[in-house]
């Protein structure tokens, strides 16, 4: 799930469309924030040049329905860009974010619930 999510969020500077990042959350997690940015940025013909690469992922199944990532990864420059060209935010490279996902298991098929960032 964690590896989709990347994935989705690396095609974002060539599709802008939501709906792949929508489909891993469950309806009460506050990442679908992010869905609502995607939508606002097309809307406004920006995209978004983020890449990250996943240097490393921990899995820890906590039940039957729930369990937990710890991810480490590399992000690139990232930021929004209008059509133009024209920067409208930026951020620097990182080489070890840390983030957390929370993951549940939904009718058999796992959803990310919540995303936490680590120190």
């Amino acid at each position: 799930m964690v590896r989709h999510y990347y994935a989705a969020a690396n095609r974002l500077p060539d599709d802008m469309d939501p709906h792949s990042l929508a489909s891993l959350f469950t309806a009460a997690c506050p990442c679908r924030a992010q869905v609502q940015a995607v939508r606002r940025a097309a809307a406004r013909g920006e995209h978004y040049i983020d890449h990250a690469h996943l240097n490393a992922l921990r899995p820890t199944i906590e039940s039957s329905r729930r369990a937990v990532v710890f991810v480490d990864l590399a992000a690139a420059s990232g930021g929004l860009r209008r059509a133009d060209g024209t920067v409208v935010t930026s951020a620097p490279p990182a080489r070890h974010v840390r983030r957390v996902f929370h993951l549940v298991k939904i009718s058999d098929r796992w959803l990310i619930d919540q995303i936490d960032a680590v120190g």
